[in-house]
């Protein structure tokens, strides 16, 4: 009878020490699912947070590059009068002003870079005018060689460009030009961060006649 009762007694504390072991078991399990299950609540909120955040950037971007395009932006535009010029300086925070002669083949280049940056910053405005329709500016700034690049903030001349020099001369490419403007702030990134034209590897041609 007592070999039977210490089978017995035996069971019953195995029995209960299994029991209290599947108990500490589903309590861990439960445990760990609720604080995972938190964190991934955690997580879940964070990126909707992200998420909105960005869709709110994205539509100002978009709200700013339509400004700027009713506004003729997005374009190299020409112009025929220097008054022009000056009105436009005043009228908008960043201007880039191109004194060209036709036929000249840096002219030509230097157009084409700018069209480009003209379609991807268009938080700035891009001209043009012929140098002999511009006789105040090429006075006052003394311009003898052509192309020349005005940059101008608030309604300032901030910088003038001289031909190729410092656009890294006859390896003249449109990092070297747009570099050259952001080191000026003639150029910024508020209307930029979503357009893939603003990829640093657009590719530019130095092809005069392209």
């Amino acid at each position: 009878m007592t070999y039977i009762r210490d089978k017995i007694s035996k069971a019953n504390t195995s029995y209960l020490m299994d029991v209290a072991r599947r108990k500490r078991l589903e309590e861990t399990t439960s445990s760990n699912y609720s604080r995972s299950f938190s964190e991934e609540n955690d997580e879940a909120d964070a990126i909707a947070k992200w998420k909105e955040k960005r869709l709110a950037k994205l539509k100002d971007i978009l709200n700013k590059r339509r400004e700027y395009m009713d506004k003729g932006n997005g374009s190299l535009e020409v112009l025929t009068d220097e008054k022009d010029v000056i009105n436009i300086a005043n009228s908008n925070p960043r201007v880039v002003c191109h004194f060209y002669q036709e036929g000249f083949q840096r002219c030509k280049i230097i157009d084409n870079i700018l069209t480009a940056l003209a379609r991807q910053f268009l938080d700035t405005k891009f001209v043009k005018i012929l140098a002999s329709k511009a006789p105040f500016f090429t006075e006052k700034l003394h311009i003898k060689i052509l192309p020349t690049l005005v940059s101008m903030i608030d309604g300032k001349i901030s910088h003038v460009y001289i031909g190729f020099q410092e656009f890294n001369g006859d390896d003249i490419n449109l990092n070297a030009v747009r570099n050259m403007l952001f080191k000026h702030k003639v150029l910024t990134y508020e209307c930029c961060t979503i357009d893939e034209s603003c990829n640093d590897n657009e590719h530019v041609s130095s092809d005069p006649d392209v």
